[in-house]
């Protein structure tokens, strides 16, 4: 990034000669244009050690968002970045713990108004296979239906018998196999909706948090390297037009 400071020093001769009706004064700059002056200083910090500050605060606010502006200085940025990491993480344990209050609500719902063995004994019914031959049915279950019923109370399980037509039957409400005229099975999906949109909200705040982490580290790099990669000055004089004749002005230049 190049930054320019510029002041303007016009500078003249002065020249006296006699003329009829006295002393006259004459500006001239034709001696003045053929001067040239220049400066020039450097400040260059020590590669290794540049490196070195860069690296110190992309790993800072890699790990805690905002240090790494700290350490550059930068306290107001700093600020913004730890409190919106701050922010990120309450608003993620919140949303994940009202995910799982949920979770124990809906799976408590269904162990109360959903019956495993109601539905069995329809699966039985429909295929004529004897209700004690378990294996029999569930190869049953699985050739004539999309979705099985998992032996474990899982995700999976919590999952179909709400979701699914084929398995209305097991709702305290109602004799439908295969349909969907159960209010409890309609309740019991709305309070799982409720889980899902939490713990969806839980992993949005999750990836703003990787996000924060990223973008903090990548900015105190960024202006860590533009405070320690050195600056270079350079003055001189330089002709500039003014009222329509030339004139020497002072440049200041500064590159970092």
């Amino acid at each position: 990034m190049i930054r320019f400071l510029a002041g303007t020093v016009l500078l003249a001769s002065v020249s006296v000669t006699a003329g009829e009706k006295g002393p006259a004064f004459r500006y001239g700059s034709s001696a003045l244009l053929s001067a040239q002056a220049a400066y020039h200083w450097q400040q260059q910090e020590d590669p290794h050690y540049r490196k070195k500050k860069v690296a110190q605060a992309l790993l800072f606010s890699a790990v805690i968002p905002g240090l790494g502006q700290a350490s550059n200085g930068s306290w107001f940025k700093a600020g913004a970045f730890l409190l919106a990491e701050a922010g990120l993480i309450y608003y993620y344990s919140d949303q994940k713990s009202s995910a799982e209050a949920f979770e124990d609500q809906f799976e408590a719902f269904a162990d109360q108004y959903w019956s495993e063995d109601v539905y069995w004994n329809a699966i039985a019914q429909e295929s004529g296979i004897d209700r004690s031959d378990m294996a029999s049915l569930r190869e049953y279950e699985r050739k004539t239906f999309s979705h099985y019923l998992p032996e474990r109370k899982n995700q999976t399980y919590y999952e179909n018998i709400g979701k699914y037509d084929q398995f209305n039957i097991g709702w305290a409400d109602t004799e439908t196999h295969r349909g969907r005229d159960s209010e409890l099975r309609l309740e019991y999906a709305g309070i799982r909706r409720e889980s899902n949109d939490a713990f969806d909200r839980a992993r949005m705040a999750a990836s703003f948090t990787m996000l924060n982490h990223i973008v903090s580290a990548l900015d105190a790099a960024f202006f860590a390297h533009r405070k320690f990669a050195g600056a270079q000055v350079k003055l001189a004089f330089d002709p500039k037009m003014r009222s329509g004749r030339s004139v020497p002005a002072l440049a200041l230049r500064v590159t970092w």
